[in-house]
This record gives C-alpha cells, sequence and structure tokens, in this order.
C-alpha cells in the first residue's frame, strides 16, 4: 500500500509553532458573545445554510460524568457536550488544536497537537500547559488501564510510541520504533494496547513495556481507530471506506457501513459506539449488536473556511470536504470526500475555467480539482504557509505565503518569487489584465501585483485585517476578519464603504487571519463563508 504525504513537518508550516506561554486566551464565553450581524448601506443580509456548533471533529473522549469532549484539528478547538443540544467551547483557538484526547480522573484534559508536535494539558482550574513537545506528527493518545500512565503515537512524521509524565514533570520516553503511523488507540483489560497502523493497514498488539508488536489482522484500507468493546471485541474505523469492523476469535464482520471520513471513537458504558467525522463535523451512535446507527449531531457545513461561484452554485471549502450549495435553495451536495478522493485540509478556495483551485496551509500544498470529473488533478507539495493560491486566465498558477510574505509562481520547475515584502498576504485573485490583487492583514490594504515585473501598487487602505476578497466589475468585496466586517471598495477611486458588521468570521486569527470567505456573483450579491458559525450568508443591494 502506497501512501503520499506532503515531506514537510506540521510544526514548520508558517512557522506557527505556538506555545501555551505566548496567548492570552479569550474565554469560551467571552468568545461567544457576538452581536447579530447586520447590514448597512442599503445592502440586506439573509441566510442561506444555517450554523452548526462544531467545526469539524477529530478525537472524542468521554468523562465519569458522560459528557463528550470532541477535539478539532483545523479549528483548533475542544468542545464539550452533555446532551448534543448545548455545545460549549472548552479550549478556544490557538490553544485548542486536539487531534486525540484523554479526561484525566482528576478531570483535566491531556491532548496531542499534531501540528506542532506537542502534548498539551489543560487543569482543572483552567491552566493550560505544555507537558511535551518535539514529538513531531502526535496524533494517538491513551491513559494505562490503571489511569496513571500515559502514551501517545506519531504519525506522517514520525513513527514511534512513546510514555509521556501526565503531570510533565519527566521527559517523554520513546518506546518503540518503526511501526508504520499508529493513529487512534486505546488499551484493553490485558493492559495491552490495540492500534491501528495506518500506513500498513493493519491492527497491531503493542505490550508498551516488553516494546513487542503484533499483527492480529491486515488488508485494511487506511484504519484510523481501534477500541475494545465491553465483550473484548476489537472494532475499527476504516476512513476511506466507512466501514465498522468488528473482530473477535479471528473473525471479521463490517457492523454498519457509515459515510466515508471516520476518525474516531468512543465507547460508551452501555457498549454502543460515539463515532466522529471529520468531513461531516458529525458524531453517530452505533449499537453494534443490531448495526443501527443515528446520527447525533450533523453540521450542515462542518467548517467552511472559502467559498467562491460556480454558475448556478457556491463551491465550498469545508475544510476536508468540497461540496457545493444551491444559491438559491441552500441545498448541499458534497463534490469530493476526505481521505478517499486524496484532498487535503483546505484553507482556501478559488474557481476558474472548470477547475477548483484549493490551498492547503497546513500540509503546504496547492492541488487543482477538475469540477467536472470530481478528481484532484495535481497536487503541488512544499508549498509552505500556501494561504491562498490562483489560476489566472493564461493557465498560470500564484500563491501567497502570508508568513514570508511572498507572491510566488508554481511551475513544474518548482517556484519562482514574483513579489517580496508583502505584508502577511492571506488572499490573491487574478485581475485579469495581468495582475493580481492579494489582500495584506499586516497592513489592512489591497495591493495589486503586476505578473511581469513584480511591482506593486496600493488599491485600498483600512481595511482591518482582511482575510479574502472577491473582484466585481465595479468594485471589491474585503472580508474584513479582524473587525467582522464586509467592506465594498470602489474600484475607480478606492473609495471604501460598509456593507455589513458584527459578521461571524474570523474564527482562526492567531498569527493572521486563516478562516472565513467571500464570493461575488455580480456587483450586488456578496456571498459569505461564515467561519465562526459554519454558515452561508448572502448580501443583496
Amino acid at each position: 500500500m502506497k501512501v503520499k504525504f506532503p515531506s514537510m513537518a506540521f510544526r514548520a508550516v508558517c512557522g506557527l509553532a505556538v506555545t501555551a506561554a505566548a496567548i492570552q486566551v479569550q474565554s469560551p464565553a467571552a468568545a461567544q458573545q457576538r452581536q447579530p450581524p447586520t447590514a448597512v448601506g442599503g445592502w440586506h443580509l439573509h441566510l442561506l445554510v444555517p450554523p452548526s456548533s462544531f467545526h469539524t471533529i477529530n478525537g472524542l473522549a468521554l468523562d465519569h460524568r458522560g459528557n463528550i469532549y470532541a477535539g478539532s484539528v483545523s479549528g483548533a478547538s475542544i468542545f464539550r457536550t452533555s446532551d448534543f443540544k448545548r455545545v460549549e467551547t472548552v479550549v478556544p483557538p490557538p490553544l485548542g488544536q486536539a487531534d486525540d484526547l484523554v479526561v484525566m480522573p482528576d478531570g483535566a484534559l491531556i491532548w496531542t497537537v499534531i501540528r506542532d508536535g506537542i502534548v498539551r494539558r489543560r487543569d482543572r482550574n483552567g491552566a493550560i500547559r505544555d507537558i511535551a513537545t518535539g514529538i513531531a506528527g502526535v496524533n494517538p493518545i491513551a491513559l494505562s488501564p490503571d489511569r496513571r500512565r500515559l502514551f501517545v503515537g506519531q504519525m506522517l512524521y514520525g513513527d514511534s510510541l512513546w510514555e509521556v509524565d501526565p503531570e510533565g514533570r519527566k521527559p517523554a520516553r520513546r518506546l518503540v520504533e518503526g511501526i508504520g503511523w499508529l493513529n487512534g488507540f486505546a488499551f484493553g483489560k490485558d493492559g495491552r494496547l490495540y492500534a491501528p497502523i495506518y500506513s500498513k493497514g493493519e491492527v497491531a498488539r503493542i505490550d508498551p513495556d516488553k516494546a513487542t508488536v503484533e499483527i492480529l489482522a491486515s488488508g485494511f484500507e487506511h484504519p484510523t481507530s481501534v477500541r475494545v468493546g465491553r465483550d473484548g471485541s476489537l472494532f475499527v474505523l476504516e476512513s476511506p471506506t466507512g466501514d465498522v469492523w468488528r473482530l473477535k476469535g479471528g473473525k471479521r464482520q463490517v457492523v454498519a457501513k457509515l459515510p466515508t471520513g471516520l476518525d474516531n471513537f468512543v465507547v460508551r458504558p452501555d457498549g454502543s459506539l460515539l463515532i466522529s467525522n471529520m468531513g461531516d463535523g458529525s458524531i453517530t451512535l452505533l449499537d453494534p449488536a443490531s448495526g443501527r446507527s443515528k446520527p447525533l449531531m450533523r453540521a450542515r457545513l462542518a467548517f467552511p473556511v472559502d467559498l467562491a461561484v460556480d454558475g448556478s452554485r457556491l463551491l465550498v471549502a469545508d475544510t476536508y470536504t468540497l461540496r457545493s450549495v444551491d444559491r438559491t435553495t441552500g441545498a448541499i451536495t458534497d463534490v469530493l470526500r476526505p481521505v478517499v478522493s486524496g484532498l487535503y485540509p483546505a484553507t482556501a478556495l478559488s474557481v476558474a475555467h472548470g477547475k477548483a483551485v484549493l490551498s492547503s496551509e497546513m500540509l503546504g500544498a496547492v492541488q487543482l480539482v477538475d469540477i467536472a470529473s470530481r478528481r484532484v488533478e495535481n497536487t503541488v507539495r512544499g508549498v509552505e504557509g500556501a494561504m491562498d493560491a490562483v489560476r489566472t486566465r493564461d493557465g498560470r498558477l500564484f500563491a501567497v505565503l502570508a508568513a514570508k510574505g511572498e507572491l510566488v509562481e508554481l511551475t513544474s520547475g518548482g517556484r519562482q518569487v514574483i513579489a517580496k515584502g508583502l505584508h502577511m498576504p492571506v488572499a490573491v485573485e487574478d485581475a485579469g489584465d495581468g495582475t493580481v490583487l492579494v489582500a495584506e492583514s499586516g497592513s489592512g490594504s489591497l495591493t495589486a501585483v503586476n505578473l511581469a515585473d513584480g511591482s506593486s501598487r496600493v488599491v485600498a487602505t483600512g481595511l482591518g485585517k482582511p482575510r479574502a476578497i472577491a473582484i466585481g466589475s465595479r468594485g471589491y468585496a474585503v472580508l474584513d476578519a479582524g473587525t467582522r466586517r464586509i467592506w465594498w471598495v470602489d474600484k475607480a477611486s478606492g473609495k471604501l464603504s460598509l456593507v455589513a458588521r458584527d459578521m461571524p468570521v474570523g474564527y482562526l486569527r492567531e498569527p493572521f487571519p486563516r478562516s472565513g470567505g467571500i464570493a461575488l456573483a455580480d456587483d450586488s450579491t456578496i456571498y459569505v463563508a461564515a467561519d465562526a458559525d459554519n454558515a452561508v450568508y448572502v448580501l443583496k443591494r
């Protein structure tokens, strides 16, 4: 089985390693106290896709009270719910990025920060600290049966099993190397660790003290999580197929078939399974005895980071999934789903001439998708910190690198720097006249860059922290994530006018705006990917 992933480390992307000590975290309550969005200046606002609570879901954990904790890598948050109706943000961005997590006996939370190679802890008093660092690609986490010892594994950028001191007093200890990318694992009553080996399609039993690995089953297509049932059965999630397997007595059977993109799960005290799907932002309840399943929470959009007009529909970069939204009815269909399609987690999206261009700042890549065939045509890797990319009318591909302050052209031979010294460029659009328009979040300006010689001129200033732009025939629509406003910039005069305020945008802001999008159908209709609420709004004159 051959698996291709970017060669760069997560923490190298844009140099965004963030330590707990460096950030003053806003409380969840303060983060949720917002004024309702309001259109101004002759514009009218309506909701096309309603909001939802989670921002994608990866790891799941239960506490002794029955609360469910859900971690989000792309949303950099940890959520909690007890009834699947009210959702609380326990750890907001940027410190809440959790691929997998556990709840300690005293109520402390510990999670893995895959992007930065950190194991992070939130004490009962709310204090957040890093208890282990330098474990590149750290992903699964599990407590021993006596709940005193803590173990983590690596994926993508490392390949080992580690023991970590839950209090962070002792350095992490490497136990086993070269297993084949561990994903969501769990201990059995026998004190052995049961784990999926993602890159080899296997399920293994690991003795952490003897450092032995025993293969129990093979032939899976990228298994993502293994749990031990009440009767000793092993349950296995297979993400690309959506299959939930039961292994017992040397036999295997498919218990249920769910949507692709399965990530992690937990076994409840009654033996039922709670299963997360990163593509749908969902949690599904599964009775393994009958095979019956029921979605408990499912977002219409999991975490819309950008969008673009494509005829009568909108294409939405819904982080792990590329989706289509009918511009009239709001009906949603999937174009490409995670894992099975080869789609990377998206940061931004642009559409032109039947092609979608998706940037993945997280994985340092730009992907070209043929919309009609629903196929990833090309993946350009090694584009560190690619915040946005665009394909110009002559077929050339350009990307902006926020941390480096560069506009680069991506060619078969590599990268060519077109312009330097830009102030945190986060968005780029083709102006169609030999220039591209760049949104600089560091200076709050729009800048036109000449592709022939790299020269630039400022088009507009005073835009706060722009995250996204869209070009019309008479002006530009700008999403300002800093002040949560939508601006209109007159193309002839450069004059700014306010379109809407208090928009639910700018969920990811550190160290620059990294989510939320805007699109224009014409000069009188603006679409907004409201990333803070997972919604889509429409503004009309």
